[in-house]
């Protein structure tokens, strides 16, 4: 626990993300769509969360009393899953257009993002410290990507304007995780967020008629 223990729950689910891209690009060779692979995604990933609160219910937790939450943190927890269907099909179709490398550079713009919308909201200082701690993640950051490109750096002025597209949108998710829903415990608001990215995706394979999921 603490903050040893988030920490390593951070490091973690950065290790988890960068399977995205080599898993996506197996997904399109086998047929599938990044709107196909969102899907999946969520669908499994709403069907793991349900599991999992239903134990932490069977274990005494109580459950989450929806239409007791304030219209704010309801409409916040809204405006985060809009972002994520964004982010989720932005980032998919980054990784089909340009190189996992480039694409992942694009996306890990977001801490810059994050950092100058709290100090235009006047929430946070930018000061000298935090600048040089921004620019030394941005800059080893860079280094680790592209250093780890062996040759795969076709670059494609969509797939990486795709990849800042999700940034924008991550950059809003993490504000409005940060205040919004704070109401809301975690493993609800995600379970929330991935059922809107799933409703949404499904949506959007009917409609489209791209139903080859």
């Amino acid at each position: 626990g603490g903050a040893l223990g988030g920490t390593l729950t951070v490091a973690i689910a950065a290790c988890l993300f960068g399977t995205l891209g080599p898993a996506s690009r197996a997904a399109y060779e086998a047929g599938l769509t990044p709107l196909s692979f969102s899907l999946w995604r969520a669908v499994i990933g709403a069907a793991a969360l349900a599991a999992l609160l239903g134990w932490l219910h069977a274990r005494g937790r109580g459950r989450m009393r929806w239409r007791a939450l304030p219209p704010r943190a309801l409409g916040a927890l809204l405006v985060a899953g809009a972002a994520s269907v964004v982010l989720n099909l932005a980032i998919f179709s980054a990784f089909q257009q340009t190189s996992i490398a480039l694409a992942l550079l694009g996306f890990y713009t977001y801490p810059a993002l994050v950092a100058g919308a709290a100090m235009l909201l006047g929430e946070e200082r930018l000061t000298r410290v935090r600048t040089a701690a921004l620019a030394l993640a941005l800059l080893g950051m860079t280094i680790v990507v592209l250093g780890g490109a062996t040759g795969e750096t076709s670059f494609s002025a969509l797939g990486f304007g795709l990849a800042l597209l999700a940034a924008a949108m991550q950059a809003i998710y993490v504000l409005l995780g940060r205040r919004g829903f704070r109401a809301i415990p975690s493993e609800e608001a995600t379970f929330g967020v991935i059922g809107i990215d799933a409703a949404a995706f499904l949506g959007l394979a009917v409609l489209g008629g791209t139903w080859n999921v």
